[in-house]
């Protein structure tokens, strides 16, 4: 079965910079709920003032989050950064997983930052890389 993926980044809206990890926690459990009940999968990152998101799905359910991302006035400077067919999902265990800059470890803020620097170099790189990211921090939440 094969999904559709789409991947952006946005910058937080100045008005909102100064709660945006909270901003970006919020969005996140909202999206999952939602998600959840439209069969979607993937990940919002929340680094350096920048929101970029992995989104899986069927092509309608897809489309239909991204324009309703697209018009929630907390994002600035939203680019698509890549959106193609994909064998198979990346993120099928997480409804909307969250990775935010403020709450990573030293390495994982690193990592975070070479990943938005590559999402404008390549995209399925960092794609990839968000994916690691998220599996290193389910195997330490489950050995903490």
């Amino acid at each position: 079965m094969t999904v559709q993926r789409l991947f952006y980044s946005s910058r937080i809206a100045d008005e909102h910079a100064s709660r945006g990890a909270a901003i970006a926690r919020e969005i996140a459990q909202a999206s999952a709920v939602r998600n959840s009940a439209s069969e979607l999968t993937g990940t919002l990152a929340y680094i350096d003032g920048h929101f970029i998101q992995v989104l899986e799905g069927n092509l309608k359910q897809v489309e239909e989050t991204f324009e309703r991302i697209c018009c929630d006035f907390r994002h600035r400077e939203l680019k698509l950064l890549d959106y193609h067919t994909a064998p198979s999902r990346l993120f099928s265990e997480w409804a909307m997983a969250s990775l935010v800059e403020e709450d990573a470890t030293i390495g994982q803020r690193e990592a975070l930052s070479e990943v938005r620097v590559l999402a404008t170099l390549n995209a399925r790189e960092a794609i990839a890389r968000m994916r690691q990211l998220l599996a290193l921090q389910d195997r330490a939440v489950l050995t903490a």
